[in-house]
């Protein structure tokens, strides 16, 4: 209905939220502005294990496609790769509760970090787990909204842009503002959702992903904390996408285009997620373990969706890569 605007899933999807006990910030009568639904929907500091990225074998599977090794995560392998001997100034946009920043910061390459986020909470959380980890020598938080904030000319040697260009609006503005600010042999690394805008999922997308479902046994299928048992997924809704959090996947169908606007790739491997990450949303506290059939039913699914991907009949919707400036 009017190019997806609206559809009957959205009810679905909100009744199951308030089943999952989210707290409904967002939807109030007065439709508040665009900043303050964002701000509302990043205030958590903690993600419940029923999200794809949650699946230890799927992080093991990331570092294996990237660095062909399940023991080596992508942070040491830039590291290794392309700063061994040099200390690097380091930008971090739309960092979030600080994880993957301090988890750049042991890789001992970097001398300094500025990470940065729009929630307040985010940032206080993760500047107490720099102290915490002894690192906050190292990396410093703060808040700051990555659409308005001046980034600077020829200031980093790395920009670290980790599931956050997706939340960008405005993206060609500020993937050329990160141009700008790197110098002349740095490097920005990127590592994100690239596929449908709005999360708009192609027919073929759900078929496979709906197929798969139907395979996988009942007791796989039951969703975090609500228990109901996750039977289809759907295409949500442009307008509830809007309205819950206008930042998500805002352009992240033109994310190449503009990296390949200002940089010049040294490295780009897909990473999937085409299948995968619609598939264990909301389930995948399922596949935690290492288990016999866990792991079974797992490898079926990476290899459907390694076999869409291979043949072209699906694209990989997240991507890992290392760009030089143009």
């Amino acid at each position: 209905m009017f190019r997806n605007l609206i559809n009957i899933s959205d009810i679905l999807r909100l009744v199951e939220k308030i089943r999952q006990g989210e707290i409904l910030h967002r939807f109030v009568p007065s439709l508040p502005t665009s900043k303050y639904r964002i701000k509302e929907s990043w205030r958590h500091t903690q993600n419940p294990p029923k999200h794809w990225t949650s699946i230890p074998a799927v992080k093991r599977r990331w570092n294996r496609l990237v660095t062909g090794d399940p023991s080596c995560d992508i942070r040491n392998y830039v590291a290794k790769k392309y700063y061994t001997g040099r200390k690097a100034e380091a930008l971090s946009v739309a960092c979030g509760a600080g994880g993957v920043e301090l988890e750049w910061a042991k890789t001992e390459v970097i001398h300094r970090l500025d990470a940065f986020d729009i929630s307040e909470e985010r940032i206080r959380f993760a500047a107490e787990e720099a102290a915490e980890s002894g690192l906050d020598h190292i990396v410093r938080f703060f808040v700051a909204d990555a659409e308005n904030y001046t980034y600077g000319a020829d200031k980093y040697d790395l920009i670290i842009a980790e599931s956050a260009l997706h939340h960008m609006r405005d993206l060609r503005r500020i993937i050329g503002q990160l141009a700008a600010s790197l110098r002349p042999d740095g490097l920005m690394v990127v590592n994100d959702f690239v596929g449908p805008s709005r999360f708009q999922w192609t027919d073929r997308q759900l078929e496979v992903v709906n197929g798969l479902l139907r395979i996988l046994p009942k007791r796989y299928r039951t969703r975090w904390k609500s228990g109901s048992i996750k039977n289809k997924f759907y295409r949500p809704g442009r307008l509830s996408m809007w309205l819950s959090d206008p930042s998500e996947a805002a352009g992240s169908d033109k994310i190449m285009d503009a990296l390949f606007e200002y940089f010049e790739p040294l490295e780009v491997k897909p990473l999937g997620g085409t299948v995968l990450q619609l598939l264990f949303a909301d389930i995948a506290h399922h596949f935690l373990s290492d288990n016999g059939e866990t792991q079974k039913l797992l490898d079926m699914c990476f290899a459907v969706e390694d076999v869409l991907i291979d043949s072209g009949e699906l694209p990989s919707d997240f991507v890992f890569g290392v760009f030089k400036k143009r």
